[in-house]
């Protein structure tokens, strides 16, 4: 498993920022070229490193008092040790 580093980063903070920009406003984001942008986002697509795009909720205002996002990462082999 590779750590992401440059432009691979650059994009995929923008994009957890708001998934819905263009590419144009992504690569301004980022500081590389629109070109650039598609690439590497079609690269990492096909890799698996973005999975899905979605869409974050604010709960309160669709009627829930509370919001508890819990994640669990469980090395393989582990799962029944946890």
């Amino acid at each position: 498993m590779a750590i992401l580093q440059g432009t691979d980063r650059k994009i995929l903070n923008v994009l957890v920022d708001n998934s819905r920009l263009s590419l144009r406003q992504i690569a301004k984001k980022a500081g590389v070229s629109v070109a650039t942008v598609m690439h590497h986002i079609k690269r990492m697509e096909k890799e698996g490193t973005i999975r899905k795009y979605t869409t974050a909720l604010d709960y309160e205002k669709i009627g829930y008092d509370v919001e508890a996002i819990v994640e669990i990462r469980i090395s393989k082999g582990k799962l029944f040790e946890i």
